[in-house]
């Protein structure tokens, strides 16, 4: 595509006024009438935990909240009853961080083991302050308070699961988190929330009963919790100030402080106030107060702007824009003063240009302001932000800027199957996308097998830790809901794999997690990194090294083969030149169609010319995800426009021409949207721009019904009804995000589609538009018409061969998969030859010293002093490690998997530790043993002694690696945990050691 001469005549943005926000609709007698009616009361109920003369024994004790959560969720696991409850009650008293992680010893009569992480219990502890308090202060921005700097609430999840019996549904309660933070547990408390989580299984096959199950009232400790909303599949449910069965409120525990359902709903999306809004639209609109986020900046209320969008140059001005018509449909504007506040605010040294976030009614994304000046924070939200209307003056918790994302220095990006199939059909050749994947899989993957030279453990370090991302999932353990906001994650992944688990299954691993309130990624007990790349680049750091450490040699080789097949099977191809960025829309409006700009706050290295540069010029290929139409990736030409400038870190496209650039990829706008931005001359020199493809004539008619009720139709259509029956169907109306939509089963429809019969086959673009109509339902209320779904099953419902038929041409991705295949086979065959390492089995003598040296110690004071002491505490110790690793080869032998290798990158929850009960039964103090003052060290290796496999390092890994480290001739570097995991090795010593390596 050739450049287009930039034209110099700015478009400024047009000058802010204020008030801006049109006057609120007064609410007409129908739903003023239906708002009169109790919301949330009339509803019948279910009891989750509760007991009448215990809950009074609790709360006449004045037994904290996450202690009777944590009573609670051992009568809904079935571990004890609540007469065991009610006869424990004295012992139960104090406050969270000193009572609720002992609770299961103290109904169960079990001893403590371990030391307890406090973290969450604080956290309750410090949340509960704030609400006795009862002056905002979970809102945040109030600074300190009781230990915490700059605290702000809500960062606990109470999580719960729908679980299927026989005879209906049971709520099973979780282990609480600490992960996340979200504006409405902020505003209400982190305890007055439970995020309920339905599996998927459940609702695609009884939709219906779990919708009618889910349409009730909760009881949990006395307390009544209704669903408000579904999200992702989960139920978010809150706690109410209704009194069940003649329960008082406590005044100590600040049951005062609590809302009625109605009033709940009235802060964030009052009913009255947007009427006018399709029902479905309505209860969509609680999702803004449940994202992830963090609160950053209160502005005045004055200083809360509207702006009004920018429109494509043909658009009729009658109605409203279409989004396709709206050039800043998302996109706001926040003055430089706002910017620099949220920044020192986030610890960054340089203020970033756009700041994706919430605020009054209003989502999306900010960029700075072309020509404000003035001291004082300002922001404006365009109409196409604003989703909310609410009445002046405005509520504290709508002033307050919540913050999701930031924009910065650009990120590497890959190619999977869908952009591939796209290229490989805009016309780069096969061969070209072959290559690049081979080579890409080649480069990821040969450090792995470099073990020689000086300095090559450091480089294998540094290879596991880029590979596997441990200091960033270090990073976002440490940092729990801030990661996203920090731009250590992108957007939500959606809900939580949710798996199908039965009473027993739950039974099993409830008593090993009832005392675990926060996850730190590794056992307890034995110190073993869940993740393997994490234990393979501790173990090299410890000083083991591969071709003499047969576990760690496992590891790498799982490490190995992980990535090969994750990138064969996933169709990753690497582009090391290309990025992913934020979109905007130009602030200035002088970019002309088919240009954008983009400029790095830190630069980029020409490959070519090894020289650093900032800004991208040439042609482009940008698109944004799903990738599902010909035109969803388009050629484009990156220019350098000097009066942009400040606007970094950002992909800025025109304002100009017909059609907003964002809408042509993938139908996507400016409320943070990500866009790839591909720089490859392979990839873009022979890409051919296909126009845009429109929606086959129609399609939502043919396909969809639905009728958009407004919320005043509804209100008129539920007075007829009872007004239980009335607040029901209202509930249903909440409960509308939890639908089978079936988008992921037409997501592979579309791809049966392409690979059947072509990517542009107008049966291929049905699929593709059904995708996305499927993906926003929650929000339209459109629904599949009888039949579409059997019809459209039976055409598309089928899986992808692995090859080609031979009478066809061959499809992109079986060549890639055979391609990938052959290049992975070959691969492991040279990680398995590697010289010396076949059949080295020999006994790491470092880590059998310390029993050797405890073993001759206790025989020479046997033999010269007569004494026995010391022989008799090493057999006690024998036989404790022996007991342990019985019940190691036990779990080995009932074990689908008993493999170390199968270890996966998950929390704990998310698999079974088959060696769990043989680290408990290890990590047990053993009674009797007084004299020998290096216990775990001999114990650990003794473990070694009885198998130089796999059992020492599942039960004593951070002893085994501590033996390890202090036997080696170079020295210890003492370092507690925290140090440990915020370490990572310099680019400049990764520099020097390419060039050693060059050397060599």
């Amino acid at each position: 595509m050739p450049p287009k001469t930039p034209s110099r005549t700015k478009q400024t943005p047009s000058e802010p006024q204020r008030p801006s926000f049109p006057p609120p609709l007064k609410a007409n007698d129908i739903v003023a009438e239906f708002l009169t009616r109790k919301i949330g009361i009339d509803l019948s109920h279910t009891i989750v935990a509760y007991d009448k003369r215990v809950q009074k024994l609790l709360d006449k004790a004045e037994i904290s909240w996450g202690v009777q959560y944590e009573l609670a969720r051992g009568i809904t696991l079935g571990l004890w009853n609540w007469d065991q409850v009610g006869s424990k009650v004295g012992k139960l008293k104090g406050m969270d961080a000193a009572v609720a992680y002992r609770v299961k010893n103290i109904i169960l009569d079990l001893p403590l083991q371990g030391r307890p992480d406090l973290t969450l219990w604080e956290e309750f502890d410090r949340e509960q302050l704030a609400i006795l308090e009862n002056c905002e202060r979970g809102l945040g921005l109030k600074g300190e308070w009781k230990g915490a700097p700059d605290w702000y609430g809500g960062q606990i999840q109470q999580i719960a699961r729908v679980v299927k019996e026989d005879n209906g549904y049971q709520i099973q309660l979780d282990i609480p988190e600490k992960r996340r933070s979200h504006r409405l547990a902020r505003y209400l408390g982190s305890r007055r929330i439970i995020q309920l989580r339905v599996p998927d299984q459940l609702v695609l096959n009884e939709q219906q009963s779990v919708n009618e199950y889910l349409s009730q009232k909760f009881i949990l400790c006395g307390r009544v919790y209704v669903p408000l909303h579904a999200k992702d599949s989960s139920v978010y449910m809150v706690e109410t100030n209704e009194e069940w069965d003649e329960r008082q409120p406590g005044l100590w525990c600040g049951d005062q402080y609590r809302k009625s359902f109605a009033d709940i709903i009235a802060w964030h999306n009052p009913l009255d106030l947007n009427r006018k809004q399709p029902i479905s639209k309505w209860a969509t609109r609680f999702a803004l107060t449940l994202s992830n986020s963090y609160p950053v900046l209160i502005f005045e209320e004055e200083n809360i702007l509207l702006i009004d969008d920018i429109y494509a140059l043909d658009w009729s001005k009658v109605g409203k824009a279409p989004a396709e018509k709206t050039m800043t449909d998302g996109c706001g504007l926040i003055n430089a003063a706002a910017a620099r506040e949220i920044a020192t605010k986030m610890g960054q040294s340089i203020r970033m240009t756009a700041i994706q976030g919430r605020l009054f009614g209003g989502k999306g994304l900010w960029i700075i302001h072309p020509t404000d000046n003035d001291p004082e924070p300002k922001i404006w939200i365009r109409n196409s932000q604003s989703k909310i209307v609410y009445n002046y003056p405005l509520d504290r918790a709508h002033r307050i800027l919540d913050l999701l994302s930031i924009s910065g220095p650009p990120t590497s990006t890959s190619l999977s199957r869908q952009s591939i199939v796209n290229l490989a059909h805009n016309g780069i050749p096969h061969d070209v996308l072959v290559t690049l994947m081979v080579d890409g899989l080649t480069d990821e993957v040969k450090p792995l097998m470099e073990w020689n030279g000086p300095h090559a453990m450091i480089a294998l370090w540094n290879t596991v830790n880029r590979l596997g991302n441990v200091s960033g999932t270090r990073l976002q353990r440490s940092t729990a809901g801030l990661s996203r906001a920090l731009g250590l994650t992108g957007r939500e992944w959606g809900h939580d794999d949710v798996g199908m688990t039965d009473k027993a299954a739950a039974l099993k691993e409830a008593l090993e997690e009832l005392a675990k309130p926060t996850y730190t990624g590794r056992s307890e007990y034995s110190g073993l990194p869940l993740g393997m790349n994490e234990t393979a680049l501790e173990m090299i750091q410890s000083g083991f090294r591969p071709e003499k450490a047969p576990f760690l040699r496992d590891k790498l080789r799982y490490i190995t083969r992980e990535k090969i097949t994750s990138t064969v099977e996933k169709y990753q191809i690497p582009l090391p030149q290309s990025l992913t960025a934020f979109v905007v829309p130009d602030p200035l409006g002088i970019l002309e169609e088919g240009q954008v700009y983009y400029r790095s706050s830190q630069a980029m290295i020409n490959p070519d010319t090894q020289t650093a540069f900032n800004v991208v010029t040439g042609d482009v290929l940008v698109g944004r995800y799903p990738v599902r139409l010909p035109s969803d990736i388009q050629k484009m030409r990156a220019v350098d426009i000097p009066e942009l400038l400040h606007y970094s870190d950002v992909i800025v496209v025109s304002t100009k021409g017909t059609f907003s650039p964002a809408s042509l990829l993938s139908g996507g706008d400016y409320d943070g949207d990500e866009l790839f931005l591909i720089r490859e001359a392979a990839l873009v020199e022979p890409f051919k721009n296909k126009p845009l493809t429109e929606m086959p004539v129609n399609l939502q008619k043919d396909n969809f019904e639905g009728h958009v009720e407004s919320v005043d139709a509804f209100a008129e259509r539920v007075m007829s009804l009872s007004p239980r029956e009335a607040q029901t169907a209202f509930q249903q109306i909440l409960l509308l995000g939890l639908n089978d939509s079936k988008v992921g089963l037409y997501s592979k429809f579309h791809d049966y589609a392409v690979f059947r019969y072509s990517y542009a086959d107008h049966r291929a673009v049905r699929m593709a538009y059904m995708f996305n109509i499927l993906l926003d339902s929650s929000k339209t209320g459109l629904r599949l018409k009888p039949g579409i779904f059997e019809r459209d099953r039976g055409q598309f419902g089928r899986e992808i061969p692995d090859h080609n038929p031979p009478t066809t041409k061959p499809f992109i991705l079986h060549s890639l998969l055979l391609a990938g295949t052959n290049a992975g086979h070959e691969l492991l065959r040279q990680y398995d030859e590697i010289s010396g390492i076949k059949n080295f089995t020999a006994a790491d003598l470092d880590l059998k010293t310390p029993f050797n040296l405890a073993s001759d110690h206790a025989r020479k004071v046997s033999q010269e002093l007569k004494i026995n002491a010391f022989s008799e505490e090493l057999s006690l110790i024998k036989k404790h490690v022996e007991a342990a690793f019985d019940a190691f080869k036990t779990a080995c032998a009932k074990s689908d998997n008993p493999s170390p290798q199968k270890q996966r990158n998950k929390p704990r929850r998310e698999k079974k530790d088959s060696m769990l009960v043989a680290a408990q039964l290890y990590a047990r103090d053993i009674p009797g043993v007084l004299l020998i003052r290096n216990v775990e060290e001999v114990k650990a290796s003794y473990a070694y002694h009885l198998s130089s496999g796999t059992f020492a390092f599942n039960v004593a890994f951070r002893q085994i690696c501590d033996i390890k480290a202090h036997a080696d001739p170079r020295g210890v570097a003492p370092s507690i945990r925290p140090f440990d995991e915020a370490k990572a090795i310099t680019s400049q010593f990764q520099k020097f050691l390419k060039r050693n390596d060059g050397n060599k």
